[in-house]
């Protein structure tokens, strides 16, 4: 992808993201919750949130043209509303940012009134850094792989139903379209960043960047598929404690409508015999277990008539009763009436005076839970205390309770997951997700190393290689130049030896006839000037054949084998040859 195509992406990225702010803005002021919500159950994209992709859209078109001011003062206009939002939420402040534009008329899935999500306010801190910081670099490709990753794991929690990957903790959620537009400006700061950074830079931090980017997208998939894993477990916790008080509520209720059946019975008729009260109550103690006995108490808790499950005397229950209030149906209890055996006692008053009274065993009733309630742990209070525990450590983290009233007692049930029925480290899927996403990011970002260094050193290979064929080129075209010249040389010289050969055997031939002539006239010293003169001559004579032959004779002196010479005969004839330039200087 060259720079052209890569900045025209931008320029378009941009417009598109400009365009996607400035729409839902619109439709504030038009109140188009299609446009705001997408759909119903949606949390609604915010005015600030609109305004700040209209913002960074604007400052990466700005990016793409090259420009430095524009893309700073955006980002860094977007990066402060980011900023103070993030602030909001960390103190507890309301600076009243987030409807100073546009009051709030849509609150689905939000927590204050117009103020964007916490993870939308990071992305547009992290992406106003990364435009007033355009020109940097790699640096803005790592925060735009962070924008991105948030992006992406929010458009996950949509398509697969993990609310935490979009929403932190009971904030406001981030908009659907906000996700997908944040995955745009992420990608748009990876492709300025990357148009900013030479290649040999770019082979070593962009394998690193992206794995870090895949470690950064699975760790915040793994804390939203867990954070959605711990919110199912306690609402299933939740639900059990809920269905162990409501099974409570009921076994008890009925046992006082039982007792309550028995005492209208009694106030209707004036009474009834012992035999038949008797009666009564075995049938009740036999057709439900939890019964322990039933009484009829004077007025002053004296038991007069008894019926026990175990058949064994009832001890003296005053001071129990005495517990209860005067209502007509009261509960007191549990009390160890028999060792080991917590009983409910439940007292109705007669208008004839007098009570009946019936204790509730405790362990048959919470007994019937032991199936129920297989992989957890219970722990039933009344009136603040514990009254029942079924665990197997006395750890009892992750509880949820369900409080009720009942005979105007307050009773609380504990429920919560023991430790073997626990998944490991609270979790399964969540944990194979964060190892799975690590080790592809690892292995993805060794394999994008070696591949760009291997792309890297082909490029500095060809670049290379071509060096080479320039360089052999230009040899070429001076050897060739070279060669001309040598042969213009040859044809110079060949031509300047056939010229002087003439002129100097002409020399010659005159210095003989004067010899010839005129030298018995000559005395010894014009005698020794002649002979010099000839020697000159003939010694130029040999040279210049000497150079015509060597001239014709190139290839066949270049094969000639190597042959010994004497330096001292060379240093004579180049002496020789040198005698008058010797004489004239005085060199020795």
């Amino acid at each position: 992808m060259n720079q052209v195509v890569r900045r025209s992406i931008v320029s378009a990225g941009g417009l598109l993201i400009a365009l996607l702010g400035l729409v839902v803005m619109i439709g504030w002021y038009t109140h188009n919750l299609l446009v705001l919500q997408i759909s119903a159950s949606f949390a609604p994209m915010p005015f600030n949130t609109a305004l700040g992709f209209l913002l960074c859209g604007l400052g990466f078109v700005a990016a793409s043209r090259q420009r430095r001011r524009e893309p700073q003062v955006l980002g860094g206009v977007v990066a402060v509303l980011g900023t103070l939002t993030l602030l909001q939420y960390g103190f507890g402040w309301d600076l009243g940012i987030d409807q100073v534009l546009m009051e709030s008329y849509v609150l689905v899935e939000t927590s204050h009134p117009g103020r964007m999500a916490p993870n939308s306010a990071l992305c547009f801190l992290l992406i106003g850094l990364a435009l007033m910081f355009s020109t940097r670099g790699f640096r803005v490709v790592f925060l735009g792989i962070a924008v991105g990753g948030l992006g992406w794991v929010a458009l996950f929690g949509y398509l697969s139903g993990v609310e935490s990957s979009y929403g932190w903790e009971h904030w406001t959620r981030m908009a659907v379209h906000a996700a997908l537009g944040f995955v745009i400006l992420g990608t748009l700061a990876v492709i300025v960043g990357l148009d900013r950074t030479n290649s040999q830079i770019l082979s070593v931090w962009l394998p690193a960047a992206g794995a870090l980017g895949g470690v950064f997208v699975s760790a915040l998939l793994w804390q939203a598929l867990r954070t959605d894993d711990i919110e199912q477990r306690k609402v299933t916790i939740r639900s059990q404690a809920d269905g162990v008080a409501n099974f409570l509520e009921a076994r008890v209720g009925q046992s006082v409508l039982n007792l309550n059946r028995m005492g209208g019975r009694w106030n209707r008729l004036g009474g009834i015999s012992r035999e038949e009260w008797e009666n009564d109550a075995r049938s009740y103690l036999t057709d439900d277990p939890v019964y322990h006995f039933l009484l009829r108490l004077g007025p002053k808790f004296q038991q007069e008539w008894a019926v026990s499950s175990s058949g064994v005397a009832i001890p003296n229950l005053k001071p129990f009763l005495e517990t209860i209030s005067a209502r007509e149906t009261g509960l007191a209890g549990p009390f160890d009436i028999e060792s080991d055996h917590p009983t409910l006692l439940i007292l109705f008053s007669l208008e004839y005076d007098g009570y009946l009274c019936s204790g509730l065993y405790l362990d048959p009733m919470f007994g019937s839970l032991e199936t129920d309630l297989e992989g957890y742990g219970v722990a039933v209070h009344y009136e603040g205390r514990e009254i029942y525990r079924r665990a197997t450590s006395s750890r009892q983290d992750g509880s949820e309770g369900a409080d009720f009233d009942m005979g105007g007692k307050r009773w609380q049930v504990l429920v919560w997951e023991e430790d073997d029925n626990k998944p490991w480290m609270g979790i399964k899927i969540p944990l194979v997700v964060l190892v799975a996403g690590v080790s592809c990011s690892l292995m993805l970002g060794i394999s994008l190393f070696f591949m760009l260094r291997s792309q890297f050193a082909l490029r500095e290979n060809r670049k290379a290689q071509a060096q080479l064929v320039r360089r052999n080129t230009l040899l070429q075209e001076r050897e060739q130049a070279l060669g001309q010249a040598n042969e213009e040389l040859t044809q110079f010289v060949w031509g300047a030896s056939h010229d002087l050969r003439e002129p100097l055997r002409a020399i010659t031939g005159f210095l003989k006839l004067l010899k010839k002539r005129l030298g018995s006239r000559f005395d010894d010293q014009e005698q020794n000037f002649l002979e010099e003169a000839l020697a000159g001559s003939r010694r130029s004579q040999k040279l210049l054949d000497s150079l015509r032959t060597m001239l014709t004779a190139e290839t066949e002196t270049q094969s000639r084998a190597k042959e010994k010479i004497s330096s001292n005969k060379a240093l004579d004839e180049a002496s020789e040859n040198l005698k008058i330039l010797i004489d004239e200087s005085g060199a020795q």
